[in-house]
């Protein structure tokens, strides 16, 4: 899981994230948990060694909302490692 664009190594090849089944909103850690393995799942069902998560945050005080955006990346050197995770 990447932060940031800077952190994601080059070369890398983005690729078509599948979609989820609407919008994710997650209120515990539970939640949070079993969100981050699902996209996980998506971006690994299309070779994805790695994702690009980026939030982005909106409002002020009790009305602020966040936004996150993921992009499912492919490193070369990656793909063992990330082989060797999956298992």
């Amino acid at each position: 899981m990447y932060t940031d664009k800077s952190q994601v190594p080059a070369p890398h090849d983005t690729l078509t994230l599948p979609p989820a089944d609407g919008p994710i909103r997650v209120t515990s850690p539970e939640e949070a948990e079993a969100a981050e393995l699902a996209l996980r799942g998506r971006a690994g069902s299309v070779g994805a060694t790695g994702v690009l998560v980026t939030d982005e945050i909106s409002g002020d005080g009790d009305n602020q909302r966040m936004r996150r955006t993921a992009v499912a990346v492919y490193v070369r050197a990656d793909s063992a490692r990330a082989q060797a995770a999956c298992k």
